[in-house]
């Protein structure tokens, strides 16, 4: 992920400040919630928690920041502006625990066609689809015939 293009991005409109910087370059490492990226920017020097939520939010109405919800909390994803992020798909398994990314580029297409957006712009659609199969246990879990998770996204694309 190239964070120069929300560098630029954010310079043709607003101040780029330190804090925003650190923050964008955190999160294209990894989603991170709220709490991982306090600790994380208190690391860089940046103390206040109150900045970190301002600047959150400056990044969210700037569609450069998305959250998802996990286990009761936001997580916090940078818009990847080198991939078609409008098709980015998680998956949770709730017997493994484990969260699956794909990428499919015809469920936008197909969204649209279902909803009749054919003049409508998508630029971020978030679907998280979280689950159990059927065979819960850690014994199909660990293996990858047997995880439909881990069979599905071999059949995908990953991001």
């Amino acid at each position: 992920m190239k964070v120069k293009a929300i560098f630029d991005k954010i310079k043709r409109q607003h101040r780029l400040t330190k804090a925003r910087q650190d923050m964008i370059e955190l999160l294209a490492k990894h989603p991170m919630n709220i709490h991982e990226l306090e600790k994380a920017m208190l690391t860089l020097g940046h103390p206040n928690i109150q900045t970190i939520y301002n600047n959150i939010s400056f990044l969210q109405s700037m569609n450069i920041v998305f959250a998802t919800l996990e286990d009761g909390h936001k997580l916090y994803h940078l818009v990847d502006f080198d991939q078609d992020v409008t098709t980015s798909i998680n998956m949770k398994c709730h017997a493994s625990q484990e969260t699956f990314q794909i990428t499919e580029p015809k469920i936008v297409e197909v969204i649209k066609r279902s909803l009749n957006l054919s003049k409508f712009k998508v630029n971020h659609l978030d679907i998280t689809i979280q689950g159990a199969c059927h065979a819960i246990d850690e014994d199909h879990c660990d293996y990858h015939e047997t995880c439909v998770l881990k069979q599905i996204t071999e059949q995908y694309r990953l991001s």
